[in-house]
């Protein structure tokens, strides 16, 4: 598979930018962007997850959903690693 065609399939899951060569996994993120202001809030959850840790967590998964289904076109569904198995 060429680079183009890779670049084409996360752009349609939306984990790509338009003309960048890396995706910055931030820009899928809409709340809790300012990391400085939710510090003191962070801490607060190290011993139990809350809204902000509970927030990333879903947006990492929906991430990880949507690169699971690149990976499964790309590599068919015949695949060992294949999601629909």
């Amino acid at each position: 598979m060429d680079a183009e065609r890779l670049h084409e399939l996360l752009k349609n899951v939306g984990l790509t930018g338009d003309g960048e060569p890396d995706w910055p996994w931030w820009t899928n993120v809409d709340k809790w962007t300012d990391w400085d202001s939710i510090i003191p809030a962070l801490n607060k959850e190290i011993k139990e997850p809350g809204d902000i840790t509970r927030y990333f967590v879903d947006k990492l998964v929906a991430i990880a959903e949507a690169a699971t289904a690149v990976i499964d076109e790309i590599e068919g569904p015949d695949s060992p690693r294949s999601s629909s198995q």
